[in-house]
């Protein structure tokens, strides 16, 4: 089931970049200046692109390692109110709709912060939450994944559109449900 995990969350920050990639392309096609200051800075958007994808996928191979040695190491945990949560259950918790649907809802709730956008800052902000036995989403915090740098802003949001979620199914252990953690890159792109 990590793998699953893993494969999504790959997939997620993949299909990401490749949206930018592939828009900021057409915008290249459509622009027929052929000025050398053009081509200069089409081969620094190129070069930039490339460092971002190749950067995102060693962040994302770190994640997975680190989340399978915390789950290899414990099972599950007793957070500060008393609850078991467990790092990695039988049936990890899903979204409702699955990937689709979690992908349509942060397109629809993810608002890029205008400070951000004034001044160009970009960004994947990790976040670690909770799912509850019922559920919900709790506890969510941005991770050490998360670029130093990146904009308190890009991680305001990030947490907030995160804690909004709307009620997951809840993961298993032993088929009845528990408390999981989980691990999810929420990237913002200026195109």
């Amino acid at each position: 089931m990590k793998t699953t995990y893993n494969i999504f969350i790959f997939a997620l920050a993949f299909l990401l970049v490749q949206a930018c990639g592939s828009k900021s392309k057409e915008n290249v096609s459509e622009t027929t200046d052929s000025t050398a200051n053009v081509s200069s800075q089409d081969k620094v958007a190129q070069q930039k692109q490339e460092a971002l994808k190749k950067r995102e996928a060693a962040r994302q191979e770190r994640l997975r390692i680190a989340a399978e040695k915390r789950a290899a190491a414990e099972k599950y945990y007793t957070d500060a109110s008393g609850t078991l949560v467990y790092n990695k259950a039988e049936v990890a918790p899903s979204f409702p709709g699955g990937k689709k649907a979690m992908m349509k809802y942060f397109d629809n709730n993810l608002k890029y912060p205008q400070e951000a956008v004034s001044k160009g800052w970009e960004g994947t902000i990790y976040v670690e939450f909770i799912v509850g036995k019922d559920g919900f989403v709790r506890d969510a915090v941005v991770t050490e994944e998360t670029d130093s740098d990146a904009d308190q802003s890009l991680k305001d949001e990030a947490i907030r559109v995160v804690s909004n979620m709307p009620k997951w199914t809840p993961g298993t252990q032993v088929g009845a449900a528990v408390s999981v953690k989980y691990d999810l890159p929420v990237a913002f792109r200026l195109i």
